[in-house]
């Protein structure tokens, strides 16, 4: 085993595709807040992305508060960079609660869904993807 500082940001919540736990991955994906950042504590406004090879890509959500990712796959396939990275966040202007998705290919392009969730979800609430088979 290595240890490997991937870069300064706080990261929250480091997450892989469920299926890959005890496994080789490539891809990890936590919560995290750029350094000097003025936000509460525990309060993440980025998501980033970390592969093996030592690339890094990040989306910045702005006036969001973003909880814990988890990877949603692709009904039967096995590849980690086909399925979607979703997050809980909270709008900090006006306190609504959103569900996130973003395309695990290219995440750090952004949201390519917003779902407005009818009652507040606290941030820090823990989750994970499982299809109905399961």
């Amino acid at each position: 085993m290595r240890h490997t500082l991937l870069d300064d940001s706080h990261v929250e919540f480091p997450r892989v595709d469920d299926r890959l736990i005890g496994r080789r991955r490539n891809r990890c994906a936590p919560a995290a807040r750029p350094p000097g950042a003025e936000l509460l504590s525990g309060e993440c406004d980025a998501l980033r992305w970390y592969d093996t090879q030592g690339a890094a890509g990040s989306w910045h959500a702005g006036n969001l508060s973003v909880g814990e990712p988890w990877f949603a796959p692709v009904p039967g396939d096995p590849s980690e960079d086909h399925g979607y990275w979703t997050t809980y966040a909270t709008d900090t202007t006006d306190g609504t609660s959103l569900l996130l998705v973003f395309a695990a290919q290219e995440p750090e392009a952004g949201p390519v869904a917003r779902v407005l969730v009818p009652v507040r979800v606290p941030l820090g609430l823990h989750g994970c993807w499982l299809p109905t088979e399961e």
